[in-house]
C-alpha cells in the first residue's frame, strides 16, 4: 500500500497514512486500465472532460465551476440609462404624444363649439323693435317678420336681401302667410290708439286686398289649413267684450262670432280644432259649430303673452309660459284627444314650434337662447345661442332644414337645422 497524497509505502494494512494522516489507496485504484473505476475517485476536471467526450459541444457543457453567477448592481446605473439614446426617444415620444393628444382634444372642442354655433345662417334687421312674429311663405322662399313699430317687412330667404315693406301705419304685430302663399294677414296695431286692424295683403304687389276689422285690440291672425277662412280676436270698438271672429277671405263677410275669447288663435292642421286662449286655459274650439270641445288648464305669467301650435298631425299641442304649481315657467305638451299632459319641459319659453316631421320642439327662450327637444324622450338636442334678447318667435320651414326665430333683440335670424336633430 501507498498513500496516494504523499507517496509514501505504507507497509502495515492501516487505512490512512503513516506520514500525512490522509487516507491511503492500493495502487490498482489508480490504474488507467482498471476495468471499473471508482466514481468517487473522478475530479470534477475529469466529469468536464467525460461529458464533452460523449460529444456534447462546449457551449452547453455543464460548468465546471459550481459558483453561482452573481448580479452586482452599479450604482451608476440610474445615471447611465438616463444617458442612453432610447430613454431620450422615449420621454420625446411622450411629449409628442401629449402634445398630439393636447391638439386632437382642441380640435374636439373646437368641432363641437362651432356645431353648436355654426347653424346660424343670417341674421336679419327689421329695425322696429321687438320682432313679434316670422312666418315662411309656402315654398320657404320668403320670410315675413313683424316688428313692434310700424314694420312688416318681406325678406329672400336664399340671400337675406330686403324686398318690401308692407305696411308702415298703423303698426302690426303679427304676420302669418295663406297656404297657397298669395296673401299674407296682419294683425295688431298701436295699442290704445283705437286704430288696430286684421288686413289682408297681396304677397306679389304689396297691395291691401282687404281690411277684415278695425277694432280697438286686436289678437294675431291665422289662416285655416285650406286658407278659407281667417280668424283672430278682437275687441270691438264701443265694447268691453272681446271675441273670437271668423271670415271668409274670398267676401271678406263675418262668418262666425263666439264671445268672451282674447288672444292666440290657431288652426290645427287638419282644419278641424281651433285653438285659443282664455284667461287660465287654452280652450279647443270646433271650426265648424264654434262649440268648446276641450280645455286645458294653463296658468299664464302676469303680463306674460301665451304661445301655443299644434303638431303637425294635429294629435298634440304644446304650450309656451305655462306656470306650474310652484309658479316656475314650464313648456307643456298635451294630447288633444284626451286632454291629458303627456310631457313637460323645465324651461321659460316664449314661443314655442314644431318641426314638419313632429320629432322636435324648439323653444324660443327667456335667456335669450332656442333650445331643440326630442318630443319623443323630452331629450334636450341643442341650444343655439345668438340672440341678445329674449326669444319671442319661431317658425320651422316647410322642409324644416330652417328655424327663423324673432327676438327682444330687434333682429331676426336664420338656423339651418342638420338631420341630426
Amino acid at each position: 500500500m501507498y498513500c496516494n497524497y504523499c507517496g509514501t509505502a505504507n507497509l502495515d494494512e492501516g487505512s490512512f497514512c503513516r506520514k500525512c494522516g490522509k487516507r491511503k489507496h492500493s495502487a490498482t485504484s489508480q490504474s488507467s486500465n482498471s476495468g471499473g473505476a471508482d466514481v468517487s475517485l473522478l475530479t470534477s476536471e475529469s466529469v468536464f472532460a467525460a461529458q464533452n467526450a460523449e460529444g456534447l459541444p462546449p457551449s452547453i457543457a455543464i460548468n465546471p465551476s459550481p459558483r453561482p453567477v452573481e448580479f452586482i448592481p452599479s450604482t451608476h446605473m440610474t445615471s447611465v440609462e438616463s444617458a442612453l439614446p432610447k430613454a431620450k426617444t422615449s420621454r420625446r415620444f411622450t411629449k409628442g404624444a401629449v402634445a398630439a393628444a393636447t391638439v386632437c382634444a382642441l380640435l374636439l372642442l373646437g368641432f363641437w363649439i362651432l356645431r353648436g354655433h355654426a347653424t346660424q345662417v343670417r341674421t336679419l334687421a327689421p329695425d322696429g323693435g321687438n320682432v313679434n312674429s316670422v312666418a315662411f311663405n309656402s315654398e320657404g322662399k320668403l320670410l315675413a317678420t313683424a316688428a313692434l313699430f310700424h314694420t312688416i317687412k318681406l325678406w329672400d330667404v336664399a340671400s337675406g336681401t330686403y324686398l318690401r315693406t308692407l305696411s308702415g301705419d298703423p303698426a302690426t304685430n303679427w304676420v302669418a302667410f295663406s297656404p297657397d302663399g298669395h296673401l299674407m294677414a296682419a294683425s295688431g296695431g298701436a295699442w290704445g290708439s283705437g286704430v288696430q286692424e286684421v288686413v289682408l295683403w297681396d304677397v306679389a304687389s304689396g297691395n291691401v286686398v282687404r281690411i277684415l276689422a278695425h277694432a280697438r285690440s286686436v289678437g294675431p291672425g291665422t289662416f285655416s289649413p285650406d286658407g278659407r277662412l281667417v280668424a283672430s280676436t278682437i275687441g270691438t270698438i264701443g265694447e268691453s267684450e272681446a271675441a273670437l271672429k271668423m271670415w271668409d277671405v274670398a267676401s271678406g263677410n263675418e262668418v262666425r262670432t263666439v264671445p268672451g275669447y282674447a288672444g292666440l288663435v290657431v288652426f290645427s292642421p287638419d282644419g278641424k280644432l281651433l285653438a285659443i286662449a282664455n284667461n287660465d286655459s287654452i280652450k279647443l274650439l270646433d271650426v265648424s259649430t264654434g262649440n268648446t270641445i276641450r280645455t286645458l288648464p294653463a296658468r299664464m305669467p302676469l303680463g306674460g303673452d301665451p304661445s301655443f301650435t299644434f303638431g303637425p298631425d294635429s294629435h298634440v299641442l304644446a304650450d309656451a309660459s305655462v306656470l306650474d304649481e310652484r309658479g316656475e315657467s314650464t313648456i307643456r305638451l298635451w294630447d288633444v284627444a284626451s286632454g291629458n299632459q303627456l310631457r313637460t319641459f323645465a324651461v321659460a319659453a316664449r314661443g314655442v314650434a314644431f318641426s314638419p316631421d313632429g320629432h322636435v320642439l324648439a323653444s324660443g327662450d327667456e335667456d335669450s337662447t332656442i333650445k331643440l327637444w326630442d318630443l319623443a324622450s323630452g331629450r334636450l338636442l341643442r341650444t343655439l345661442a345668438g340672440h341678445k334678447g329674449p326669444v319671442n318667435c319661431l317658425i320651422f320651414s316647410p322642409d324644416g332644414r330652417l328655424l327663423a326665430s324673432g327676438s327682444s333683440d330687434g333682429t331676426a335670424k336664420l338656423w339651418a337645422i342638420s338631420s341630426e336633430d
